[in-house]
């Protein structure tokens, strides 16, 4: 019984350390997606876009790159003004612990200004909560000949990833009541969304703090997130977010980049067989759940985001295009590269844009987080 109790640990074990092994590997993406935009204002349906051509590309913003702005300069960044009632909100180098009751009361009573400062730091000691557990996993099976034989020299790199980021919060987060949690974190992200919050809203529609695993515990957020997250990523785009854009791009595609095969290895029949299986099976992020799969505006904003995405999200969008063209005709490619061109039109064309949220960071704080 001992050994089954120890075999069954150091598969925990190894599939938090795949999980941080594949977390650590990826490049920032960019998820989500939403019905909204396409039947909006711009029309991008319509037809009455023609003109655009595969040259629609060239344009001076493809050459942007990928500047991602920390949380605490974004969080001011999206040009809410101070509404409601007048809160005096508690110093900043206080931990959450002791700031935690004055910032909740203050964020319902309508300060906007409480409810950014909830939605970092209360992020950021999420992220202090999952590292603190990884770490003590770590810790505690690190000696074992399994995990050895695993890659101990990686084992030891996370653990020290995870002390870094330990030790850079605990003077916020230490000893946060269990209270301070994800539904928390949700109403945060809410509020700040409907506020116009750029942060909030990709937040919201992109890195939800919901757990799918305990789906059932969380009956009224998945209800809330399914009627809102669209409509806060097509506000997030109206902003001009590239982020936004690409979110739309690999919502509308449900194609799954966990399996890539494994070169020359197997056989084609193999292959087919291994992709027909995921295709089956393969977990979908929370905002392909509420859209549904449709290949046309994939195309439309995987072309949009050849113009105005960061150039990582610019790169997935040329191999999502390729992709993408083996499966839809000449007539739906020439009816997507319009929608993009009205789509570029009426929300970017010469306005400046807003720069890029971390949005790896705020994944970090959501622990069932599924990409």
């Amino acid at each position: 019984m001992k050994r089954l109790w120890l075999s069954i640990a150091a598969v925990l074990l190894i599939a938090l350390l795949a999980i941080g092994i594949w977390r650590a590997s990826r490049t920032l993406p960019a998820d989500g997606g939403a019905p909204g935009p396409l039947a909006a204002k711009t029309a991008v349906e319509s037809p009455a876009a023609a003109g655009a051509s595969d040259g629609a590309s060239a344009s001076p913003a493809a050459a942007r790159t990928h500047v991602v702005v920390p949380r605490k300069v974004a969080a001011d960044a999206s040009g809410i003004t101070q509404s409601g009632p007048s809160f005096q909100l508690p110093p900043a180098d206080l931990p959450l612990r002791d700031t935690a009751a004055a910032l909740i009361e203050a964020h319902r009573g309508g300060s906007l200004a409480a409810t950014r400062r909830l939605m970092q730091e209360l992020s950021d000691c999420q992220r202090h909560r999952w590292a603190s557990l990884r770490m003590d996993m770590i810790i505690a099976f690190e000696d074992s000949p399994r995990a050895q034989r695993r890659g101990g020299e990686r084992m030891q790199e996370m653990i020290s990833s995870a002390a870094e980021l330990v030790a850079e919060l605990d003077e916020l987060c230490a000893n946060l009541p269990a209270d301070l949690d994800e539904a928390l974190l949700f109403e945060v992200q809410r509020r700040a969304a409907d506020a116009g919050d750029l942060a909030g809203q990709l937040g919201f529609a992109l890195v939800p703090a919901l757990n799918l695993d305990k789906a059932l515990l969380q009956m009224d957020r998945l209800a809330e997130y399914k009627e809102q997250a669209p409509q806060f990523l097509q506000r997030a785009l109206e902003q001009g977010s590239g982020q936004a854009v690409a979110g739309f791009m690999d919502g509308y595609e449900h194609y799954f980049e966990g399996w890539r095969g494994h070169g020359a290895d197997g056989t084609a029949m193999q292959h087919q067989a291994m992709r027909k299986m995921i295709d089956a099976v393969r977990p979908l992020k929370p905002l392909q759940q509420v859209l549904g799969e449709d290949l046309v505006k994939a195309y439309t904003y995987a072309t949009l985001c050849k113009q105005v995405c960061n150039a990582t999200d610019q790169a997935r969008a040329e191999t999502a295009l390729v992709r993408l063209q083996q499966n839809l005709d000449p007539d739906q490619r020439t009816q997507a590269k319009e929608a993009a061109a009205t789509l570029y039109d009426a929300h970017f064309g010469p306005r400046p844009r807003p720069e890029d949220i971390d949005l790896e960071e705020l994944r970090d704080a959501i622990l069932g987080f599924r990409r």
